[in-house]
């Protein structure tokens, strides 16, 4: 990311209710947790996982920086009558997610729990 986004605090983080599902959805099925969700309280932010019978907050920050570190700056390429192309955000790769979630679980629940296996088919009957 560059220094603007981490310096310049953005209000309107593009597609945050899909952004907050996908790492619910990662978090599921890669790590095992029962649920995820991102608590707003006032002006804070926390992403959570239930974990068993515990909840684990995995982030937590000021709800202008907290969706910060899940985006990357995007500049166009031409530049129009001279001036800088506007910079656009857009979420990060789900590989990049997965990493920066990794280091989050392992900070504070340890090893991932594997997920429940699938059942095996059913083998045809002779």
């Amino acid at each position: 990311m560059t220094e603007s986004a981490a310096v310049q605090p953005i209000l309107d983080w593009p597609g945050r209710a899909k952004l907050a599902a996908r790492l619910r959805e990662i978090l599921r099925r890669e790590f095992g947790a029962d649920d995820a969700w991102v608590v707003h309280a006032g002006d804070r932010c926390r992403l959570e996982a239930r974990v068993g019978w515990r909840v684990v907050v995995l982030l937590e920050g000021h709800a202008r920086t907290f969706w910060a570190p899940f985006y990357v700056e995007e500049a166009r390429r031409r530049f129009r009558q001279g001036r800088r192309p506007p910079v656009r955000l857009t979420q990060r790769g789900r590989r990049e997610l997965l990493e920066m979630l990794r280091v989050l679980w392992a900070e504070r629940v340890g090893a991932p729990r594997r997920p429940p296996l699938a059942p095996a088919p059913l083998a045809p009957e002779a």
